[in-house]
């Protein structure tokens, strides 16, 4: 009788001391709806069709058999037709589906990492568990929360396209995508100044100043600022605008013999110029963005490179335009080779090389071309998905 009682009590569910699942249960459950897929009707109606017309096929009345050729020949077509839609639409739904990760963090990006309401907790109760892999946030400005899902997957690096307008610089893909709250400074350099602040207290800043993850604190961010409009004004403004990060100490710099790493790395891109670049010979705290398919230069000596670690920080170029079209899914031998030869020639100047536009759907494809960048040494992964990133082994290559 004793054991039966006990069996009926193991049924039972159990009585927890308290019914506070926490932040982390909130945020499971946010990830789950996100997820969460329902069959269309349309699908379900082709379902029972598919079943119906299965019936047919091997119903005794079906004696002729030309009729049931047909018939099965049918519900053959209706079966891959319902699947590629569904898998399309699956696909599509999913990849348009708000990240949860990015969503999470808007209370942050609303309010501010050192607001009234969280004072001092962001990088504290959030970054402690972040593992840095070397992904470029591309087009960064385009998420729910700009910088910080990016930093929160573990992405060192961050761009933001710029326009210069009445001696401010605006972000965005393009001109008729400016907004008035929407700059540089209150998009990233404010924001970049308080986590900094938080990570370097007063009399720790002089000694050793520490980056945004907690996980590696000599892992220095880089802040890709792409030029869309040219000119001394766009970099006038980016150079008074950095201003707070430079007297705290915290951009990395050219002193004019050897380069000093530091907690942050701006580096221009686009219609930025190199010789504007260049011009600054002694001390220089804003980069160039090299192009990685055209590095050779007739100065080269092979010793002394035009494009190298006093100017420039990173070597980029479009995909397409460097490697040529992924023909039938696959990268041939001669891309590889090409891949190969512009990865070895940006890190024999120390530059960190990046391809920017590789496919990114089918996302097998995408995954496929971003092992191959890994296998070839590529500096920084380009990504568009920050899902696709925090998947997988991306986060295990050192």
């Amino acid at each position: 009788m004793s054991h039966m009682i006990e069996l009926e009590s193991l049924r039972e569910e159990p009585i927890s001391p308290t019914l506070d699942y926490g932040e982390d249960h909130g945020l499971l459950v946010s990830y789950s709806d996100a997820r969460a897929y329902k069959t269309p009707a349309c699908f379900r109606g082709i379902w029972e069709k598919l079943k119906h017309e299965a019936k047919q096929i091997f119903h005794p009345s079906a004696a002729v058999f030309p009729k049931r050729i047909a018939n099965l020949l049918y519900a053959t077509t209706l079966i891959f037709f319902g699947i590629f839609i569904s898998t399309i639409t699956i696909a599509f739904f999913r990849w348009k589906a708000t990240d949860p990760f990015d969503t999470f963090f808007a209370r942050f990006w609303d309010e501010g990492p050192s607001s009234a309401h969280n004072p001092a907790k962001y990088p504290i109760e959030f970054f402690g568990n972040v593992l840095p892999i070397p992904c470029h946030s591309h087009n960064d400005y385009w998420r729910r929360t700009p910088l910080f899902a990016a930093l929160g997957s573990g992405c060192i690096s961050v761009e933001a396209d710029v326009f210069y307008r009445n001696n401010e610089l605006y972000v965005g893909h393009t001109e008729s995508a400016l907004h008035p709250g929407r700059t540089l400074k209150s998009m990233y350099i404010n924001r970049l100044v308080d986590l900094l602040d938080e990570m370097n207290p007063t009399h720790w800043r002089a000694a050793d100043p520490k980056g945004v993850f907690y996980n590696a604190p000599h892992q220095s961010l880089t802040l890709v600022v792409d030029f869309k409009t040219a000119g001394n004004e766009t970099w006038s403004a980016l150079y008074e605008q950095l201003q707070p990060l430079r007297e705290r100490g915290w951009l990395t710099n050219w002193n004019g013999t050897h380069r000093v790493e530091r907690p942050l790395t701006v580096v221009a891109s686009g219609a930025a110029d190199f010789d504007l670049v260049a011009s600054h010979n002694q001390v220089r705290d804003i980069f160039l963005d090299a192009p990685l398919a055209e590095l050779d230069h007739p100065f080269d000596d092979g010793t002394r490179f035009r494009y190298n670690v006093s100017n420039s920080h990173l070597a980029s170029a479009n995909f397409h335009d460097a490697i040529g079209s992924v023909f039938r899914g696959k990268v041939n031998d001669e891309q590889v080779l090409l891949i190969r030869k512009h990865t070895q020639s940006a890190q024999q100047r120390g530059l960190v090389p990046r391809y920017w536009g590789t496919p990114r759907w089918p996302r097998g494809l995408r995954d496929e071309i971003w092992a191959l960048l890994v296998r070839e040494n590529i500096g920084l992964l380009n990504v568009d998905d920050l899902r696709g990133a925090r998947k997988g082994n991306w986060g295990s290559w050192s």
